[in-house]
């Protein structure tokens, strides 16, 4: 998958154009291609890990697993898309936050090799996967990862029926859909940057009488 990305980015032809600080303020066709690449991947790989544990439990059981999989990717994928078409230096700088997250994941997967009963090389490319998705999201991951965590872990001591495994389906859950709203904000963000809009500042005045 990020070999795609890559090739998308080489056969482009399209170059961004530079700024007076030699950082791309412009989109190209080639981005945009590869931002679809790489959010459509990303996208789907989150989706797939947040509605694994909720899918099971339905009647559909881990049919249900495939539309969360396909919507994930399509928002993180058109959101590359545009993010691309607007700014080709961040997909690039996410696709190398891609393939470096990607190395870790299955360096992971690796080295917990001896404390595990069934291994396989299955499980690195599964890490690599993993890993290359969350990285590519940026910090949208950890922090619906962090708020999930939270969420989980307080209903898990709270709620008697609760269970150790519902707070970790939860803290995936916050990790997908802070991974994937990730990609929709930041191809917002890429074109207000784009527009040299300034940010909106909402002021009140409270009067006592």
């Amino acid at each position: 998958m990020l070999v795609a990305i890559a090739t998308a980015f080489l056969t482009s032809g399209a170059t961004a154009q530079e700024s007076g600080s030699g950082e791309s303020t412009e989109g190209s066709t080639g981005a945009a291609i590869g931002g679809a690449v790489l959010g459509a991947y990303s996208g789907t790989v989150l989706a797939t890990l947040g509605s694994l544990t909720p899918c099971t439990r339905t009647y559909e059981g881990p049919a249900c697993v495939r539309p969360a999989a396909i919507a994930g990717g399509l928002i993180a994928g058109i959101s590359g898309a545009s993010l691309g078409a607007a700014d080709v230096g961040r997909v690039e700088d996410y696709f190398v936050a891609g393939v470096i997250g990607a190395g870790v994941g299955g360096a992971a997967l690796l080295a917990v090799q001896p404390f595990l009963e069934r291994w396989s090389w299955a499980d690195v490319g599964a890490g690599a996967l993993v890993g290359g998705a969350i990285a590519a999201s940026g910090p949208g991951a950890a922090i619906g990862f962090g708020a999930g965590a939270v969420v989980g872990v307080a209903t898990w001591q709270l709620i008697p029926s609760m269970k150790l495994p519902d707070a970790a389906a939860v803290t995936l859950f916050g990790l997908a859909a802070g991974g994937i709203g990730g990609w929709v904000f930041r191809a917002l963000d890429a074109h207000d940057s784009d527009s040299g809009s300034e940010p909106a500042v909402l002021s009140f005045t409270i009067r006592t009488n």
